[in-house]
């Protein structure tokens, strides 16, 4: 949480064990928004839509630590990831041809 850039107007979505009210103060005072759980109002649309979104990313992030063998992110900026995530495929790729070359 913090390394998060964050931006006015936006929403942020975190579980529960993240519920550090110290943070979510910060994040109201600079014109943000968190959700921690829905409430039944006419905003329940919007927190589904937001919470779908969110588990899209966990499983985009446990597929490419599945498949790519991506232990963990060497960097926090948007340009590290993706040159790591670029990068993971070719490193099985290289190895097994110098393997069978040597």
């Amino acid at each position: 949480m913090d390394f998060i850039p964050y931006e006015t107007s936006s929403y942020y979505v975190f579980d529960r064990a993240y519920n550090d009210f110290g943070r979510h103060a910060l994040i109201d005072s600079l014109g943000c928004f968190f959700i921690i759980r829905a409430r039944r109002n006419s905003m329940t649309s919007r927190v589904a839509e937001l919470y779908k979104n969110r588990w899209l990313v966990e499983l985009f992030f446990k597929w490419l630590k599945q498949h790519l063998k991506i232990k963990k992110f060497w960097g926090t900026s948007e340009n590290s990831v993706k040159i790591q995530i670029h990068v993971a495929p070719s490193s099985p790729i290289a190895s097994s041809r110098l393997s069978t070359t040597t």
